[in-house]
């Protein structure tokens, strides 16, 4: 037997991995939090010569 298997839909539909179906929730998450909406718009408009890298935020000290 084969992977691809014939279903009758009534409506439009779309098939997705979970991985991408998890990463569809998350962003729909992030999307819906106003203050971290504003947080990341915040950060975003800073000079990039004032940004920290992932590196200097993450590092071990």
């Amino acid at each position: 037997m084969t992977g691809v298997r014939e279903i009758k839909v009534e409506k439009p539909s779309v098939i997705i991995t979970v991985e991408e179906y998890e990463a569809l929730k998350e962003t729909i998450e992030v999307l819906s939090d106003k203050k971290l909406i504003q947080s990341i718009a915040k950060a975003l408009a800073e000079p990039k010569e004032k940004r920290k890298s992932h590196k200097e935020v993450f590092s071990l000290k």
